[in-house]
């Protein structure tokens, strides 16, 4: 990630009020060449009106927005530097791949001889070549998806933004969708995803902005934003055999609500967040006896639980 560059995509105090709600609240983030930021937060967040924000579909109330130095809302220039892949995917199924890049590259405003240029280019590039004449009906969803990203880049926009784009797909699909991203990552582009999948955006994120209720709490690398959260606290997770938790004795009882263990989604079970140092006591204390657990584990937090951390704090 090479942030010497000047960023692709800023949004600086972005506000957008529908109604008497507030939808975007003083929202900045900014967007490099050759990264991936991952737009993380739970539905009705803000994170739809922001991407409509960034292709120039809705106009702010205030704040700033510029594209490779132009302003969406009122510039064509700067719409044509973003590249949209929504959730559902927006391909002609009648049409096969080449066709419809091709379709696209003429909405585009792409000359005839540049639109054949560019989608051969892509059609090798997506590994479409076996399939480029198929009708788009009859591939599967990883195809169809790869499509339509070929479809978002056919005017060779600076940012590519992409929405849930893995809902749906197999594992194979999944991966082999994460290999394409980064493959456009290191050909400079600039890369926003929102996801609901807290692995896929493990895996791809260069930075994370996490926004809840309309607000970006917090940007950067996923393990500064985990290690300015939780320190070197780490998460646990311990599983009790079938009846075992009432039968514990009232100092293990005492104990696990002074380590703010809470009931985990089984009824057996118990999550936190604990320091290295209690989080050895409680080896040595709870699970002693291996007759009394089923399952223990000690792994660093993730981002489904940073993120978590945000919620509970609104």
């Amino acid at each position: 990630m090479l942030k010497k560059n000047k960023a692709t995509l800023i949004v600086k105090n972005a506000e957008f009020n529908y109604g008497n709600k507030k939808i975007l609240d003083r929202v900045s983030v900014d967007i490099f060449p050759g990264e991936i930021l991952v737009l993380l937060g739970p539905n009705g967040a803000g994170k739809s009106t922001l991407v409509k924000a960034i292709t120039g579909r809705v106009q702010l109330q205030s704040g700033q927005i510029s594209v490779n130095g132009a302003n969406p809302a009122d510039s064509a220039t700067a719409r044509k530097q973003s590249g949209l892949v929504p959730q559902q995917l927006a391909i002609f199924n009648k049409l096969s791949p080449l066709e419809n890049l091709s379709v696209f590259g003429h909405v585009m405003g792409l000359k005839r001889r540049e639109t054949r240029t560019k989608s051969a280019q892509l059609i090798e590039a997506l590994g479409l070549q076996d399939v480029k004449d198929v009708r788009s009906e009859r591939l599967s969803g990883g195809m169809k998806r790869r499509v339509n990203i070929g479809a978002a880049l056919m005017h060779d926009p600076k940012l590519l933004i992409l929405d849930e784009p893995t809902v749906g797909l197999d594992f194979d699909a999944q991966r082999n969708l994460h290999k394409l991203l980064r493959w456009l990552k290191h050909r400079n582009l600039a890369i926003l995803l929102t996801t609901h999948d807290m692995e896929e955006a493990e895996q791809l994120a260069d930075r994370v902005a996490i926004i809840v209720r309309g607000k970006i709490h917090d940007v950067g690398r996923q393990q500064d934003l985990i290690h300015k959260n939780f320190g070197e606290h780490q998460e646990i997770y311990i599983k009790f055999r079938e009846g075992v938790v009432q039968r514990l004795t009232p100092d293990q009882r005492v104990r696990l609500q002074q380590l703010n263990l809470q009931p985990g989604n089984n009824r057996n079970s118990f999550v936190g967040l604990v320091s290295m140092n209690d989080s050895m006591t409680i080896v040595r204390e709870l699970i002693s006896d291996n007759a009394l657990t089923e399952d223990f584990r000690l792994h660093q937090p993730g981002l489904e639980t940073l993120l978590e951390n945000y919620l509970r704090a609104e």
